[in-house]
Parts: C-alpha cells; sequence; structure tokens
C-alpha cells in the first residue's frame, strides 16, 4: 500500500540559531573560539586526529562551539565552523525518528510486525511476529555486524554499490528474513540490519526512497541544512573542502580516506549509520529530544513518549541508549557513530535541557576512550552542577 505524501503533517521548528558563537549568560560560556582554553588542543593531540569539533548546551543555551585541527591530515585545510563530519550510528535515532513521524499519520504503526509491512516477502516464522518496535529496539533477532556476522551477504552490498539502492535494501530485507534469526524476539541484539529493513519497508509503503523521506520528514522541518548522505567530501581535487575520513595505520600514520566509494560503507545500509552533517545542524537534531516531552512539537507527545519507551528491562529506545547520571538529573540519551573513517558521540541530559556533542574525522580501536575523556571535561566544566562541600 501507497500513502499519498499529502497527506503527511507539516511541522516546522524554529530552533534560532546560527553558524557562530552563541553568547549566554553561564559563568563558563565562552563566547570565542580564539579565547579556548588549552585543553580542546591538548585533547586534539591526544586523540590524535587530524579534526575535532565540539559543541556543548546548558539550558538551552549554546555554551561552546569550536572546532581543532584540519580536514585532511598533513594539509594545510583548517576546520571551520560549519564542516560536516560523518555521524555514522548516529543516524539511527534519524531514523527512529521518521517512524514516530509516519506512525502520528498512519502510515505505520508501532505494533505492526514483519508479515504485515512485507506481506510478499518470505521469511523464517520467528520474524512474522516481529513488530516496528522491536525492530527499533534491536530486539528482532535480526543479525549483528554484516561484516563479520554475513560476510558473503555484505560483500553482495559492495559489489551492488552503484545499483538501485531501493532494490539493494530490498535484497537484502529478503536475504535476512529467510534465515533463521541470530537471537529470539524481545532479546537486544545490537543489529543495523533491522534499521535497514524497517527503511526498507517503509520504501515499499510509500513508493519513496529513505534518503527522499528522511529529507522531507527530518532535515527540512528542522532546518537541518548542513546534511547529506555518505562522505562529506565529495571531490579528492585540490584543498579539501569538507573532512576527510581517516584510519589510522599499524606504524600510527593516518591514511586518509580518498571520497568515493571506500569513504563510507555501502549505500544500502545508510538508515543504520550513513548521514553526514554540520554540527548546528546535528545540534537542532539532537534538540528534539531536549526538555519535556509535552513541547516538542515535530511528532505528538504521545509519539514521542512511545518512541524513548525501552522494552521492560530494556535500556535502548528510539536511536538511544538510556542510562542515568547525576550530572543529567536523571535519564541521560548517549549514542555513538562511527563509519570506521569518522567517529561522533553524542550525551543529551533532558532534564536540563543539556548536551555535549564530538566528532573526529579519525576512527581507530580504542578512539572511543579518547574522545569520552574529552566529553566527560566538558560535561564537567559547562554541564555538570558544582556544589559546595560542607564541613
Amino acid at each position: 500500500m501507497r500513502i499519498s505524501y499529502h497527506t503527511l503533517v507539516k511541522h516546522s521548528v524554529c530552533l534560532g540559531l546560527t553558524l557562530g558563537l552563541v553568547a549566554c549568560s553561564h559563568s563558563a560560556a565562552i563566547q570565542n573560539h580564539e579565547e579556548m582554553p588549552d585543553y580542546l588542543t591538548r585533547a586534539a593531540e591526544e586523540i590524535g586526529a587530524p579534526g575535532l569539533s565540539v559543541l556543548a548546551i546548558r539550558d538551552g543555551e549554546t555554551v561552546l562551539q569550536a572546532t581543532r585541527g584540519h580536514r585532511k591530515a598533513n594539509v594545510d585545510s583548517p576546520l571551520e565552523l560549519s564542516d560536516r563530519f560523518h555521524l555514522g550510528s548516529n543516524t539511527k535515532a534519524m531514523t527512529a525518528l521518521l517512524v514516530a513521524r509516519l506512525v502520528d499519520v498512519g502510515v505505520v504503526r508501532w505494533d505492526e510486525t514483519l508479515k504485515e509491512l512485507l506481506p510478499s516477502v518470505e521469511m523464517h516464522p520467528n520474524y512474522t511476529s516481529v513488530t516496528v518496535q522491536d525492530l527499533l529496539r534491536h530486539e528482532g533477532g535480526l543479525p549483528g555486524y554484516l561484516a563479520r556476522s554475513k560476510r558473503t551477504l555484505w560483500n553482495a552490498l559492495w559489489d551492488a554499490y552503484a545499483d538501485d539502492v531501493v532494490a539493494t535494501r530490498a535484497m537484502l530485507t529478503r536475504a535476512l528474513l529467510m534465515e533463521e534469526p541470530s537471537a529470539g524476539r524481545g532479546t537486544y541484539l545490537y543489529s543495523n540490519s533491522g534499521y535497514v529493513i524497517l527503511a526498507s519497508a517503509l520504501e515499499s509503503r510509500t513508493g519513496k526512497r529513505w534518503e527522499s523521506l528522511i529529507e522531507e520528514q527530518i532535515f527540512q522541518p528542522l532546518g537541518m541544512t548542513g546534511c547529506g548522505f555518505g562522505s562529506p567530501a565529495q571531490s579528492a581535487a585540490g584543498l579539501p573542502r569538507e573532512p576527510w575520513g581517516h584510519r589510522k595505520r599499524v606504524d600510527g600514520s593516518l591514511k586518509p580516506m580518498k571520497p568515493g566509494p571506500i569513504a563510507d560503507n555501502p549505500p544500502a545500509i545508510a538508515p543504520a549509520g550513513g548521514v553526514h552533517c554540520d554540527m548546528v545542524s546535528w545540534q537542532r537534531f539532537t534538540e528534539v529530544f531536549l526538555g519535556p516531552i509535552e513541547t516538542i512539537s515535530i511528532v505528538k507527545p504521545e509519539t514521542m513518549r512511545a518512541l524513548l519507551t525501552p522494552s521492560e528491562g530494556g535500556r535502548y529506545s528510539g536511536g538511544w541508549r538510556r542510562v542515568y547520571r547525576e550530572w543529567g538529573d536523571g535519564l541521560v540519551l548517549y549514542h555513538a557513530g562511527t563509519n570506521k573513517r569518522f567517529y561522533s558521540v553524542a550525551w543529551l541530559a533532558p532534564e536540563k535541557g543539556s548536551m555535549v556533542l564530538a566528532a573526529v574525522n579519525l576512527y581507530y580501536d580504542g578512539i572511543e576512550g579518547k574522545v569520552d575523556a574529552l566529553v566527560g571535561s566538558l560535561i564537567r566544566r559547562f554541564i555538570q552542577d558544582h556544589y559546595a562541600l560542607l564541613n
């Protein structure tokens, strides 16, 4: 069934933000990136990334936006505040919010099963009762990382790199659903495949590519003008105009990943991890999840509540991991993402209207801890409340 898109609700969100630094009343605010303390420079050196971009918000006010380094290693190409970084699995929250938008207008239901979503697809009996919510929570039984668990199928996605992406996603969906699930329904198993299958089902139902749906339903309403798909850098000619991703060689040197097929994962899995954004556009997205649910305008409050509600005992919902932290006054939403060329991380404290975003144009095993150390220092400096010690 195809749904006519003139029926979709059109929301607009005015966030009143600029690409520059925004002054605020918080005492720790930095109003000029030239005044940044040395610890950001030291952090970039410790991480080893050619470039680093960070953004922090406290109580709804931007208290920090800064960059360090370059778009490409060993090239005179300073980062700018408007540069775009690949967000990897931070894309999942965007696909999840897209689903919520379509729930609001009756295109899909939270409890709709794979059998209902894909009635013409032959599937293993254990998949027939898996729901939309199961897929969003990584509880549908789909396999984990395809590059390791399904190498032949992963190679097939690369072979189909230049083919129609909708057809490739449909091929992946059919192949995965024919096989026995990797886990029982309701068991948490982090899986890119579940988000791709969900996107493929939406493509089948609406007649639109996932990329078009994201642009129409997420990017445009939220004013995310600095976002796109795949590698941020589209050309290898001349000085880079956007950051290049990098890998670290065994000898410690950095390999810039030339724009083209090797600069990202196969485009078919973009719904699980294929968006790039500048920091302010990413901020405009993540701000949807800050503050009271009743104040959110892009989806109905009850829809957002359902999106962010995990299964009983679960800690993942709506494209976010859920943890509790004192500095966040309770529930904190967290996610990281990488395409093995970039690395990004978001920490959101809805109760405080606060968050920290960080992105680098490098990936290597162990970079997660070093970026988290930087984020922790930003949380302590800009977001965490500091209490006077009692005698």
